[in-house]
């Protein structure tokens, strides 16, 4: 899933943590807390195929594995035309 985020504002004093040990084996190849959510995105997109979860499902499912302040804004060549966007903590301006 070649999906990305295009905006991301993680507070400092905030880190994102996340669970579980696949998701764990994802942060260590991860070199910021951003670059770890849209390898979670597809990890869990690939783990439901071929049934395809609506996007909003999706990044549901990753949010609720996230911890600390974030504003996040999601958007997927799979889900064309879809934006998802996500707020906790720090102010999210479209």
């Amino acid at each position: 899933m070649s999906s990305g985020i295009i905006f991301a504002c993680l507070q400092p004093s905030f880190a994102i943590y996340l669970l579980g040990l696949v998701v764990e084996q994802l942060v260590h190849t991860c070199t910021s807390d951003t670059e770890v959510v849209p390898k979670l995105c597809k990890y869990l997109y690939d783990s439901h195929q071929p049934n395809k979860l609506p996007f909003r499902q999706l990044v549901g499912m990753v949010l609720r594995e996230l911890e600390g302040a974030y504003a996040l804004l999601f958007k997927s060549p799979h889900y064309p035309g879809e934006l998802v966007a996500a707020k906790r903590g720090s102010p999210l301006i479209l």
